[in-house]
């Protein structure tokens, strides 16, 4: 009487990895089915192949975790603007609140050791210095401790017997240079 052979149908599905069989099942007994995670997983267990054996896989523990990048804070007065993954080959980007410029790249890419580039600066942006009004005198406010940056607030007034033409309170040097 002839003997029948144990065959295997298809090997274990491995989430984040790939096996090196590429015929079509049924595989005969003795069959060895050899993984690999795939790029953006990270391995895990001790074998990374499966034998055929009397119409089941057995042997391997091999398991793929997906690898992501840490989170990342955005710069100060600035803000990410796009909605990150965080997974390998995402990119996040980054823009500065406006009174600020970007200093440095304005994207980083999640790579497999971690994210690429540095995180950018946010600086403020500096105006020259607002002459002197003839026939008036400003005033300017420094809540931040910082003169002449964005956003820095100068009042006008005229000395007596002049009319002011023009606003009293502007509120951005880069308005007010605007406006001369």
């Amino acid at each position: 009487m002839p003997v029948a052979l144990a065959e295997c149908q298809h090997p274990p599905e491995i989430d984040g990895a790939q096996h090196n069989l590429t015929a079509s099942p049924p595989f005969p007994d003795a069959t060895v089915a050899s993984y690999h995670c795939l790029t953006g997983y990270r391995d895990s267990g001790t074998s990374r192949t499966f034998t055929c054996n009397q119409e089941a896989w057995i042997g391997g523990n091999l398991q793929c975790q997906e690898i992501l990048c840490d989170f990342i804070n955005p710069p100060q007065n600035g803000k990410i603007i796009n909605s990150p993954t965080y997974k390998i080959n995402t990119i996040i980007e980054f823009e500065c609140r406006p009174g600020y410029t970007l200093s440095g790249h304005d994207s980083r890419r999640c790579a497999i050791d971690g994210w690429t580039r540095s995180t950018p600066s946010c600086d403020v942006v500096m105006c020259d210095e607002f002459e002197g009004v003839a026939n008036g005198q400003k005033f300017q406010e420094a809540p931040d401790g910082i003169f002449n940056d964005y956003g820095s607030q100068i009042t006008v007034t005229c000395d007596e017997n002049f009319l002011l033409s023009g606003e009293k309170d502007v509120t951005s040097f880069v308005d007010l240079l605007q406006r001369i």
